[in-house]
Order: C-alpha cells, then structure tokens, then sequence
C-alpha cells in the first residue's frame, strides 16, 4: 500500500509520513468491532498463580475480551467476567480451586479462586494491529479488498490534510473514505450479531 500511495501522489520524498497515515487510518478505523479481528486463543494457568500477563502466555494483541472457558477433563466451563475489586475481596484469603471468575486489568487477567492446577484455558477475543514498520508489513486491513481501499481512502485523506496542505484533495478522499467504510459496514452486518460478534453459519 506505501508504494501504491507514493505513486497516487507522484512522491517518494514523503515515504515516514506514508506510513505514518496508514497506520493512523488502521488505527482509527480498528476501534470499531470487525468480523476479521475476532479471534481465539489458548493459554494454560500455573498453580498458585492468579495474574496472568503476556509473559505467562496471555496472547499479546488483546484489544478486548469477550469470553473465557476452562477445560476440566476435556469438560468446558465458562469464566465469568468481573471487576477488578470483585476479584481481590474474593481473594483476600487465597484460596485456590477451579477458576469461577476473572476480571481484566492492568493488560492482565486476574482469577478468582487463584489456580489450584494447571488448566487449559480458551479465550475469545478481539485482537490489536500491530504497527506496520516496513513497506512489505501486512495485516487484515491491507489484505481484505474492501477494508483496504477504506485504509487507502483514509490515509490519503490524511496526507492532504496534514502534510501536503490540499484542502480540496482532502475533502475529495474524505468522501472516498466514507463510502469505503459504508460498503465494509455492509459487509461486517452480514458477518457479526447485534452485539457485534460473529454469526454463527446455518447449517
């Protein structure tokens, strides 16, 4: 997309602020929940530990959390969410067992009854974007025709706006932008629920 932006503008002279505005764009446009960044994963618990981090196995792109189970004996039980004072009365003695509740904090994850053993846990969740450095990075935004000319769209936008001073091209990729993101609006209400989560397929 850098290279495809320089050419749109016939410029190679301003490639740091290209890269700056696509990843402003991914970043505006990331806040809002979208069937590609729904995603699951797996991390397992260690005994006597309730915090849990990136670094003890917690994936690393948790925009926000939806859902958790724990699996017992290939048995699955939901983990249900709580605030973080919920957590630390419940724990005010230590006392370990089963995992019955979790709260997010601090970019962790907090159990009530603290672990009495290792558990494998499953999480669903929505994922972060990391930034993009070189021109050859990627994501679902860069790769998904639709999410990509919204991005386009946007980062051009920017440029004008703030670095090329186009008022008139900004408000033309303004407009792009807008029904960019009404035709990925279209796509994602057939993808996700109400409550903005993907649908489950008929069968």
């Amino acid at each position: 997309m850098q290279t495809n932006i320089e050419g749109y503008l016939l410029r190679t002279d301003i490639n740091s602020y290209v890269q700056l505005a696509i990843n402003r764009a991914i970043a505006k446009y990331s806040n809002q929940r979208w069937w590609f960044d729904e995603v699951t994963g797996d991390f397992v618990t260690t005994q006597g530990l309730w915090e849990y981090g990136t670094a003890d196995g917690l994936p690393d792109d948790i925009r926000q959390i939806d859902f958790f189970r724990v699996n017992v004996n290939n048995i699955y039980y939901d983990v249900l969410q709580r605030d973080i004072q919920f957590i630390i009365n419940a724990n005010v003695n230590n006392n370990q067992g089963q995992m019955t509740d979790w709260a997010w904090y601090a970019q962790k994850v907090w159990f009530y009854p603290v672990p009495q053993d290792t558990y494998a846990i499953k999480i669903w969740y929505q994922k972060v974007f990391a930034l993009l450095v070189f021109p050859s990075d990627t994501n679902d935004f860069l790769t998904i025709p639709e999410a990509e000319d919204l991005i386009e769209a946007e980062a051009l936008r920017w440029l004008y706006k703030r670095v090329i001073l186009d008022a008139e091209k900004a408000a033309e990729y303004e407009k792009e932008a807008f029904d960019a993101k009404e035709v990925l609006n279209r796509i994602n209400e057939g993808m996700t629920g109400i409550s903005g989560h993907i649908k489950g397929t008929s069968w």
